[in-house]
C-alpha cells in the first residue's frame, strides 16, 4: 500500500513543465477526459483515502503546491526515504504523435560508436624498451617524449581515432607486453550514459522542455562520463550532462566525506545577439570540480535544476573558488535563481599568499603557470563558442580543465601547501608528479 501511494505521488509530482503555473485544485472524485469527438465523460478515481481525513488533508495540501514546490517535495522524499522516482514509475510504451491507437513506439536504433581512445594502462619493466619503440612508431614522438608518455600511467596514446586504428595500436602494444584499453567515445552529445550496478549503458532519451532555452526550443536529456586528459597527462574524471538526476548523483559522490570542500567553479555563457542592440550574455554551462572529479552541467538545456545543487552552492561550509568568480555568481543568480554564498577570487588569494601583487589582475592561464607550474590553452574560438548547442569534445575538455585548474590553484593557495618550497626558492613551481 505504501509503495503504491508513493508511486502515485511521484507520478504526479515528477512531470516536467516548461513554465511556472499557478496551483490547481483537482476534484477528489472525478475529472473530465476529452475523447476524439470532443465529448466529455467522467472517469471515477478509485481511492482508499476517503476513509482517512489525514490522507485527504495531505492530498489537498499537495494539490495546492506550485510546480517548484512539488519538485522540491520530490527531492526531499527521495533523500529522506533513499528512493528515486524512477524506482516507482510503471513501465510504459509511448506512441508517436499521430500514430494509431494501438501502435507501439518505434525502438530507438542503436548508435554505432565511431571514435575510440587508446589508453596505456601498464608497462612492465621488462617491456619498457619495446613499448617505447612501438609508441614512437604509432605517434612519431621523439625518444624523450615517448619515455615520458609511459611514465605515470594510465595515459592516453591516441584520442578519437577509428575503431580499426585503435584495435591495431592495442594489438601492437600488447604484443610487446604492455596493457592497454580502447575506450569508446560518444558520437553525439545527445546520448545518455548512466553508471549503475550492472555497468554503463548508453541510450537516447525522449525530448524534454529546456527552461532556459528560447520559447519553442528543445533538447534531449543526456549524461555520460569521460576522461579529460591534460597535456601533462593529468586525468580528470568528468561527468557531462543536462540531467538534474545525474547532477544529484555527482553531488552525492563528492559529498561522501561530509567535510568542508574546496570546489573549483566556472561557467560558460551563450551570447544573445539582437539587431541594433548590444549582445547579452546568458548562462549556458556550469562547471564544478572537487579533486580529479568534475561536473560539466549544461544548465541551459537542463530538464530541471535540482534543489540539491542549489543547497550545495548556497552552503557556507564549502568554498567555491575561481577567477573573477563574482561575475559567474551574479550570472547564476540572475539567470538561474541560484545563490552561491562562500566564494574566493583566486587572483586576490594568490596575490596575498604568494606576495605577488601583479596576480590581482592575472587570468587563470597565468595563475596555472605560477601556482601549478603548468601551461593551459584558452583559445578564443572555444571561449566564445556556442555553449548552448551540443557540446563538442574540445568544449568538454576546455570546460573541465578550467574547473580543475581553478580547484587545484585554490587547493594549493588556500591550504598553503607550497609554503615551505616558497620559503626556500622564492618561487612557486609545482610539478604534476607532486600532486596527490
Amino acid at each position: 500500500m505504501a509503495s503504491t501511494t508513493l508511486s502515485s505521488a511521484f507520478s504526479l509530482l515528477s512531470r516536467p513543465s516548461t513554465s511556472p503555473c499557478p496551483a490547481v485544485s483537482l476534484p477528489r472524485s472525478s475529472f473530465p477526459v476529452p475523447d476524439s469527438r470532443r465529448r466529455r465523460r467522467a472517469v471515477t478515481v478509485a481511492s482508499t483515502a476517503t476513509e482517512s481525513p489525514k490522507v485527504l488533508e495531505l492530498g489537498d495540501t499537495i494539490a495546492g503546491l506550485t510546480l517548484e514546490e512539488a519538485r522540491n517535495l520530490v527531492d526531499h522524499l527521495q533523500e529522506r526515504l533513499g528512493v528515486t522516482a524512477a524506482a516507482f514509475a510503471p513501465a510504459a510504451v509511448v506512441a508517436a504523435p499521430g500514430a494509431g491507437g494501438g501502435a507501439a513506439a518505434e525502438e530507438e536504433a542503436p548508435v554505432e560508436k565511431t571514435e575510440f581512445d587508446v589508453v596505456i594502462e601498464e608497462v612492465p619493466s621488462s617491456a619498457r624498451i619495446a613499448t617505447i619503440k612501438v609508441v614512437r612508431v604509432l605517434t612519431s614522438l621523439a625518444l624523450k617524449e615517448a619515455k615520458d608518455l609511459i611514465e605515470g600511467l594510465p595515459k592516453k596514446l591516441k584520442e578519437a581515432v577509428s575503431k580499426d586504428e585503435a584495435e591495431d595500436a592495442k594489438k601492437q602494444l600488447e604484443e610487446v607486453g604492455a596493457k592497454c584499453e580502447c575506450d569508446m567515445l560518444k558520437t553525439a552529445s545527445w546520448l545518455s550514459t548512466r553508471q549503475g550496478d550492472q555497468g554503463t549503458t548508453t541510450t537516447a532519451r525522449a525530448s524534454r522542455p529546456c527552461p532556459l532555452l528560447p520559447a519553442g526550443a528543445g533538447a534531449m536529456t543526456f549524461a555520460y562520463d569521460t576522461d579529460v586528459v591534460m597535456d601533462d597527462g593529468t586525468i580528470i574524471k568528468t561527468t557531462v550532462t543536462n540531467s538534474g538526476d545525474a547532477t544529484k548523483l555527482f553531488l552525492r559522490e563528492v559529498r561522501q566525506t561530509r567535510k568542508p570542500l574546496i570546489v573549483g567553479l566556472d561557467t560558460e555563457w551563450r551570447v544573445i545577439r539582437r539587431q541594433g542592440r548590444r549582445p547579452r550574455n546568458r548562462m549556458a554551462v556550469l562547471q564544478l570540480c572537487v579533486g580529479h572529479r568534475c561536473l560539466v552541467f549544461q544548465i541551459v538545456a537542463a530538464d530541471y535544476v535540482p534543489a540539491a545543487l542549489k543547497a550545495f552552492l548556497a552552503s557556507p561550509q564549502h568554498r567555491f573558488v575561481g577567477v573573477v568568480v563574482d561575475v559567474d555568481v551574479e550570472r547564476l543568480r540572475c539567470d538561474c535563481n541560484i545563490v552561491v554564498n562562500n566564494t574566493v577570487d583566486l587572483r586576490y588569494a594568490a596575490a596575498d599568499v604568494l606576495g605577488r601583487p601583479h596576480l590581482r589582475t592575472a587570468g587563470l592561464k597565468i595563475l596555472a603557470r605560477e601556482v601549478m607550474g603548468v601551461e593551459i590553452e584558452k583559445p578564443k574560438h572555444l571561449t566564445c563558442s556556442e555553449w548552448d548547442r551540443p557540446l563538442s569534445q574540445a568544449q568538454v575538455r576546455y570546460a573541465a580543465i578550467d574547473a580543475f585548474v581553478s580547484y587545484e590553484v585554490g587547493r594549493l593557495v588556500l591550504t598553503r601547501e607550497h609554503a615551505q618550497d616558497a620559503a626556500f626558492t622564492g618561487a612557486m613551481t609545482i610539478l604534476p608528479s607532486q600532486l596527490p
